[in-house]
């Protein structure tokens, strides 16, 4: 039976998605993407022998939606592949109702792989042999691995992890669910008659703020289940040294009082973050350097394990003005050293145009720290090698966005430029592939630089490692991202799509034909899925762009097709947006489910400038756009044109609809309205659970260098600040108005004060305030509904005779859903 179910998946995936004489493409839907399905970490045993990966999806098949963004986690499923039998993917852990999985670190020799199922608030750590796939489970539950490594071997046989609990706060797994059960046990309280009282405080009372949660960092011995207890406190992340010895913790302490002039939304955080080193022999405590505070969680060993690199700007320093912030060697004993003062990290990165935080880079160079930064005075970025006799420019010239690590070799790392990939090493910079030369890295944990590439030279495929391996290795087929290699054989798993969205899981052995393991997605095989039009233009500040026209298969001239424009401030698409993909999760703008419904949408490119006034020819920006696209395609209509933006893009909706009377409907979802009242945005997770959830620094971050651009606090920018704000300006809106709000997301106020806004002036104005939501709308439910409204709205606005009466929500039929 297995054979045939083999050749039953591998006859499927080579029928053709549709022949030309096929039914038309339907259009796509909600459903389509609330049935998608994707693959997440994947890995080789250590001899190459055994695959494991895992799969998200569907959402729908969650059960419960109370994790905010990692509800998806409750979808997840591991497979087993048996490389050298052959055969099709196997569950991993057997059946498990209503648990998600999802795969960990490796063993240094590669037999065993942490895992985790997570059942209901609880994720446990396991350990999985993967000759036999027989798992030890701890019975410790361990936070989602987003963001910060948690869990690491030690040895072959023991593992170091940051236990909690269920009910610990938690940035990632409970800010959520907890947030609500809080509120909900306070109201209760007052009811009672009871106190139900959240206090926080400023200034010098900030110490008295509730304190950052504290995990176990505890030793698993895998074979036998005994736990050793190493230390207890407010630990964010985990680092190993090299040789076992030494575990590094970043350590959340005192809430950071902001006066600076220049606050950087630095990994949302406000409070200071000591490095902790745990000696894991004896026990003994060491907290080097003690008035660094550290940039972000990120720490960099030496390869012998006897010291490592980290960020930081002294206490001393104006209080979150992140200017000051250097690099800094600690020794493994604890002695802290400065690292070429006069060298600092890059700038206040930008990242895609619309947010700004600080990025250090460091590595080592055989034994030598090596640290990615500038002097002052200079524009560009260079890697400095810090010697005895001071630091040593290695590669100069890089751009603050460019220049950062690979991967890592070695004795060094991997810097891609603009000339190809370059290796760092003791013997200096030297050329690893030229620009036209493909470098694949493998996905690497959280936390964590890549130890394995692929480098394809013109069809000479290669793998290298960070151990010194160097070998032929498979080519993953043409478009396919690489997932996983496998060091011992040159093995391969890529994924390869189609344009339609249709996933296909490839595993490629050297000398051997690639094998199919599985197809996600082939129900979206007979969408529509015309490819987008790219529309070239100049911006109010004449530089030329390109943004992307959608339309739907049957568009053609004369049809007068309302348009729906779709912006992201600061956004400039060389190429079509991922997030309009036919498998993206694209929950509250989906481009392709925009165009299912009839309508034409157009993605524009909307560059800003790091300190531009972020509201100033927002409107006059879109329009060009639409102008250029409405001379490229007479089909469209000259005036059914919408605005329909999330987020940072419900801003740009909002800014554009208070420019223009063009706009004839403006739907905006969790949207930004008032700069004044955003600096200080904190939300319910601020009060639910402040341990892990007060961030008043970022948002004053978000507001004065990332995207709000407003340069400082308001007493310093009233102005700016008035000019920027779509609320203040709420009597320029004359289309209708749809706002769509999460109860949990930390701006929810934002959509309130424009909704009373046009609601005191008696304009055309509907608010969707959904419950249990964050930033995003996600529950299926409550996602669908707004999904009907949405159109409802845009159609009686638009009047769009042409646009279809109902919105196609039919799920994919089962013989269509996504096979495995």
């Amino acid at each position: 039976m297995r054979v045939l179910a083999w050749l039953a998946l591998a006859c499927a995936l080579a029928i053709p998605a549709a022949s030309a004489a096929g039914p038309p493409p339907r259009p796509y839907t909600i459903d389509d993407m609330l049935s998608l399905q994707s693959v997440g970490r994947a890995a080789f045993s250590g001899d190459g022998r055994t695959l494991v990966y895992e799969t998200q999806g569907p959402l729908t098949s969650a059960g419960r939606f109370d994790l905010e963004f990692f509800s998806i986690q409750r979808t997840g499923r591991l497979w087993v592949v048996d490389v050298a039998a052959g055969g099709p993917p196997q569950p991993l852990l057997g059946p498990a109702p209503g648990t998600g999985e999802s795969l960990g670190a490796l063993s240094p020799d590669g037999r065993r792989a942490i895992v985790y199922r997570l059942k209901g608030h609880t994720n446990e750590l396991g350990v999985v042999d993967l000759a036999s796939h027989k798992v030890r489970w701890s019975g410790r539950c361990v936070d989602l691995e987003a963001w910060f490594s948690l869990a690491r071997w030690r040895s072959d046989h023991e593992v170091v992890v940051l236990s909690t609990t269920p009910d610990t706060p938690s940035f990632a797994l409970n800010r959520g669910w907890q947030t609500q059960a809080r509120t909900i046990a306070g109201w209760e309280a007052a009811e009672a008659g009871q106190v139900a009282v959240s206090v926080l405080r400023g200034g010098p009372g900030a110490a008295s703020n509730p304190p950052w949660r504290d995990a176990d960092l505890i030793a698993l011995d895998v074979e036998s289940g005994a736990v050793r207890p190493l230390a207890r406190g407010p630990f964010i992340a985990l680092s190993l040294s090299p040789d076992g010895a030494i575990a590094a913790l970043t350590t959340a302490m005192e809430p950071v009082t902001i006066d600076g002039d220049s606050i950087a939304r630095n990994d949302a955080f406000d409070r200071r973050r000591r490095l902790t080193l745990i000696d894991l022999p004896s026990g003994r405590t060491l907290r080097p350097c003690p008035h660094c505070d550290m940039v972000s969680a990120d720490m960099t060993w030496a390869p012998d394990g006897r010291g490592l690199l980290i960020s930081a700007r002294p206490d001393a320093a104006k209080a979150g003005d992140w200017r000051e912030v250097r690099y800094w060697k600690i020794t493994a004993s604890g002695e802290a050293s400065l690292l070429a003062g006069d060298v600092e990290p890059g700038t206040v990165q930008t990242i895609g145009g619309t947010n700004a935080s600080l990025r250090p880079d460091m590595g080592w160079v055989g034994g030598a720290p090596a640290v990615l930064g500038r002097r002052p005075g200079d524009s560009a970025v260079a890697w400095w090698r810090i010697d005895p006799d001071g630091p040593k420019a290695l590669l100069s010239d890089l751009s603050p966005d460019g220049g950062r690590r690979l991967a890592l070799i070695e004795d060094g790392f991997l810097v891609r430029t603009s000339e190809g990939v370059k290796t760092l090493s003791p013997t200096g910079v030297t050329p690893l592939a030229s620009a036209s030369d493909k470098v694949l890295p493998a996905p690497a944990q959280a936390g964590e630089l890549p130890g394995a590439i692929l480098v394809d030279r013109g069809g000479e495929v290669r793998v290298l490692t960070s151990r010194g391996a160097d070998r032929v290795a498979a080519q993953p087929p043409a478009g396919a991202s690489l997932l996983a290699v496998a060091a011992a054989t040159g093995a391969t798993l890529g994924l390869a799509k189609t344009d339609h969205g249709v996933a296909t899981l490839m595993l490629s052995e050297p000398g051997r034909p690639a094998r199919v393991l599985a197809t996600l997605n082939a129900f979206l095989a007979d969408i529509d899925i015309t490819p987008p039009r790219k529309i070239t233009h100049r911006t109010p500040q004449g530089a030329m762009v390109s943004s992307w026209l959608y339309l739907p298969a049957d568009h053609k001239a004369g049809d007068d097709r309302p348009l729906i424009v779709v912006p992201y401030p600061g956004s400039d698409y060389v190429a079509p947006s991922g997030a309009a993909a036919p498998d993206a999760r694209n929950y509250t703008t989906n481009v392709r489910a925009m165009v299912g419904a009839g309508y034409a949408v157009l993605t524009p490119s909307l560059p800003m400038a790091p300190e531009a006034e972020p509201a100033k020819t927002m409107a006059q920006a879109m329009l060009l756009a639409v102008d250029a696209a409405l001379a490229a395609d007479s089909g469209l209509s000259r005036t059914r044109l919408a605005v329909w933006g999330h987020s940072y893009g419900g801003y740009g909706a909002l800014a554009a609809a208070t420019q223009s009377p063009r706009f004839k409907v403006v739907i905006a979802s969790s949207g930004i309205s008032d700069l004044f009242s955003m600096w200080g945005e904190q939300g319910h997770q601020a009060f639910g659970a402040p341990e892990v959830m007060l961030h008043a620094s970022s948002m004053f971050g978000w507001s004065e260098t990332g995207q709000g651009r407003m340069l400082g606090p308001p007493w310093k920018h009233p102005q700016r600040y008035l000019d920027a704000s779509p609320l203040l300006h709420a009597d320029q809106i004359v289309a209708p108005v749809l706002l769509i709000q999460g109860d949990l997301d930390i701006g929810g106020r934002q959509s309130l004060e424009m909704f009373s806004a046009l609601y005191r002036q008696g304009k055309s104005v509907e608010l969707l305030y959904y419950r249990g939501e964050g930033h995003v709308v996600q529950s299926p439910g409550n996602l669908k509904d707004l999904t009907r409204r949405a159109y409802a709205f845009l159609q009686a606005a638009l009047s769009a005779d042409k646009v279809a009466d109902t919105v196609p929500l039919a799920a994919p039929s089962e013989a269509a859903r996504p096979s495995q």
